[in-house]
């Protein structure tokens, strides 16, 4: 039953973001006006022009996913506009698409500071991001999990606060290591690791993305 209402409320939290989205329009024109050197960068980028892919602010891991999946990258990238933080002003999520896995993976968000779009987070495929939403306070979060090596995996769990991605806690796996999981530098059991990771992973969610060669 717990379960039911909480699918429940994600749907309808996802669906009033997406309302918020379609309709961006009416109160979010000037914004999303001033995230457009971002996704002409991407677009760029993803159509071929060599001179975009070497900037530093664009996300060479989408280029990459789309053509080891042999997917078009124009149609394999996406992004959409979601206030994560509430504050009246949208940030600029870009990730993978219904053309890819589509399980939900993040390449940037972007949010304005000062009118100017600036980079909030980022995820690669060795270091994959997240959108999650609480599931007492509807409030968007991050998770995101990667690799350093063999033998060291890293967890983390985040909020979106103030344009700004705040990592509040990491696990940390290492089994070459004496303490094989640790919660912020300190070690704990294996049951409390995966008690944490099962409550990070639970409240991810995968919002709808538009196709870079589609129109918003």
């Amino acid at each position: 039953m717990k379960k039911h209402a909480y699918t429940i409320i994600i749907t309808l939290l996802l669906a009033i973001a997406c309302l918020a989205t379609c309709s961006y329009a009416e109160g979010w024109s000037e914004q999303a006006n001033a995230y457009e050197p971002v996704i002409a960068l991407y677009k760029a980028a993803l159509s071929g022009d060599e001179k975009s892919q070497e900037n530093e602010d664009f996300n060479a891991s989408a280029l990459m996913c789309a053509v080891t999946a042999g997917v078009d990258p124009m149609a394999a990238v996406g992004c959409n506009y979601v206030d994560l933080d509430l504050d009246g002003t949208p940030e600029l999520i870009i990730g993978e698409t219904e053309a890819l896995e589509a399980e939900g993976f993040l390449f940037d968000i972007w949010a304005l500071k000062g009118g100017k779009p600036v980079l909030a987070a980022r995820g690669w495929e060795r270091n994959l991001l997240y959108l999650t939403v609480d599931q007492a306070t509807g409030a968007f979060g991050l998770y995101q999990e990667g690799s350093d090596s063999a033998s060291e995996s890293t967890y983390s769990q985040g909020i979106f606060r103030n344009g700004q991605a705040e990592w509040q806690h990491k696990l940390l796996y290492n089994d070459e290591s004496t303490a094989v999981w640790t919660l912020d530098g300190e070690a704990v059991t294996e049951d409390r690791a995966n008690e944490l990771l099962k409550g990070w992973q639970s409240g991810t969610v995968h919002m709808y993305l538009f196709p870079m060669d589609a129109p918003m």
